[in-house]
């Protein structure tokens, strides 16, 4: 994760969230959303899902290899809420119900953004 936790203009109110949810890679993040409460995953949920479509016209002014700190920070953002959405509408829970143990699943590319 990046030590700022700026995002760009007209995304301040979902700073409080980048130090634990703006995380670089797949691997980090289900992590993350295993070992996160419920309430911790629904906060997000409900702060960045309702503004994805406003994320995604940001974040489609930059090349993915060229973007500034802040936007990338958004797009980690972005990404982690889409790893928990099912958490939410799906399974009520952090883990995926009746799944292969994530500990043992190795993911072999895993391109950080």
């Amino acid at each position: 994760m990046e030590s700022s936790n700026s995002l760009p203009p007209g995304f301040a109110e979902l700073e409080p969230f980048v130090d634990q949810w703006a995380i670089s890679t797949e691997v980090e993040r289900n992590r993350v959303r295993r070992n996160s409460s419920m309430e911790e995953i629904r906060g997000l949920y409900k702060a960045v899902e309702p503004r994805l479509s406003d994320i995604i016209e940001y974040l489609n002014e930059f090349p993915l290899d060229d973007m500034p700190d802040d936007a990338r920070q958004l797009l980690r953002l972005a990404m982690s809420t889409m790893e928990i959405t099912p958490a939410v509408e799906l399974y009520r829970q952090p883990d995926v119900v009746h799944a292969f143990d994530a500990e043992r699943v190795e993911i072999l590319v895993d391109d950080p953004v």
